[in-house]
Parts: C-alpha cells; structure tokens; sequence
C-alpha cells in the first residue's frame, strides 16, 4: 500500500460498515501522513467511498453519518456501493460488474461512482468541459 501512495497523485478511501474497518482508517490516516512526509507531499484525498451498504440495518447508516461528519459532506462521496449477490457473481465469473449485470443497481452504482471520481479530478485540476484533451491524449486514443 505504501509504494501505491508514494506513485499516486489522489487515494480514495474504501470504508465498509463494520469496526474493522473504522479501526483500519486511524492505521491508513497514519500511513499517509508518514509517505506526504517522507516521499510525497502532494499526495490528495479524493474521497471517501462507502461500499457494502445495507441500508436495513441502523449500524451501516450511523456509520454513513459518522464518516460524513468525520471527513465532511464533500469528502464522502455520494456514491454508495450497496451490498449485492451480483458483485459476488461477478468475481466468480472472472468478469466486471459491468458484463455480469450490465443496467442493474450493482452496475449503475459503479458507473455513478466513475462519473463522481472523474468530476472530482476534472474540478481539482481546473479542466473545463468544452477544453480539447492534449495532443498527446487525441494521437494516442488514435491507437
């Protein structure tokens, strides 16, 4: 995980509803405080995710609204990724969310999510919309 942070410009955290994982976030926290200090100090949280949600039980929203507290509402991303059989299925089918259950709540969740992360990124970076990619990007999408 250490070598992932000191490569990247952005992490998101993945938090699922349970004390194992609340537990993990203190040892994650430490560990990028130690790479922004030794290695990169640039390195920007993009978001917190919440993934694995069940939203019958009271513990996975106290959970939500901890971590909103916690990080703020603009950290938290408003994406959601529910608990769902279809994300287990896919696994064992060696394919994507996307092939197994392709207009489905599993999928549209991590379709919901990409769009999320690419905003954020867009909006950190200062790209505007109607801006063309570098050349670069245009010659190599060419193939």
């Amino acid at each position: 995980m250490t070598t992932a942070l000191i490569a990247s410009d952005w992490y998101i955290i993945p938090v699922f509803p349970s004390g194992y994982d609340l537990k993990g976030l203190e040892t994650l926290w430490r560990t990028v405080e130690k790479v922004r200090e030794r290695y990169n100090p640039g390195l920007k949280l993009l978001g917190v995710l919440l993934g694995n949600f069940d939203s019958r039980p009271k513990l996975d929203s106290d959970i939500q609204k901890m971590l909103s507290q916690k990080f703020g509402s603009k950290v938290v991303f408003a994406t959601t990724i529910h608990r769902s059989v279809k994300h287990r299925e896919a696994s064992v089918y060696s394919q994507t969310i996307f092939e197994h259950a392709p207009g489905q709540q599993a999928s549209e969740q991590y379709l919901s999510l990409a769009r999320e992360v690419l905003a954020r990124l867009e909006e950190a970076i200062g790209k505007k919309e109607d801006e063309e990619p570098p050349i670069e990007l245009m010659e190599a999408n060419r193939g």
